[in-house]
């Protein structure tokens, strides 16, 4: 790691990936083949150019200082991200718990059906809602009609 110095071709995929690759190293000269590339980056590595993770290359702070670049810094963290994201999270659970829609609501025993519907009353164009005289004189069904047989009753 003493000899910092690079070839043109060091240069060239150094400058790509920071250029092009947010510091990944994934490009090459088109003269670059095979095994001409696991070279390439061993003396990247070899001279503490480049670092890997196991699957990916990236340039180190010596490759950026090698081509005359400044590392990124990295972003320090927002104090606040972690209390937003669990702010958050509660926020969704009580809605959960307190706004949860009722998908079978009991139905009251007595009455006419359009007392025991759970739907919300039809309206009228003035805004009011319609009763069960309105419904009638407009031909609408204030009882419910026959239910058809289910296609899998004969199962």
């Amino acid at each position: 790691m003493s000899d910092t110095s690079s070839s043109d071709t060091q240069d060239l995929i150094l400058q790509y990936a920071i250029d092009y690759t947010e510091g990944r190293i994934e490009w090459f000269p088109p003269h670059v083949h095979g095994a001409a590339r696991n070279s390439v980056l061993q003396a990247l590595f070899n001279r503490g150019l480049a670092k890997t993770d196991g699957h990916r290359w990236f340039v180190a702070q010596a490759g950026y200082e090698a081509v005359g670049r400044r590392a990124p810094q990295p972003v320090p963290p927002n104090p606040f991200e972690e209390i937003d994201r669990l702010l958050a999270q509660a926020q969704a659970v009580w809605e959960l718990e307190h706004l949860k829609p009722t998908l079978h609501e009991p139905v009251p025993v007595g009455g006419s059906y359009a007392q025991r519907s759970s739907a919300p009353p039809l309206s009228t164009s003035d805004g009011g809602a319609m009763d069960e005289k309105a419904m009638q004189g407009r031909g609408l069904p204030t009882e419910p009609g026959p239910v058809s047989p289910s296609p899998f009753s004969h199962l």
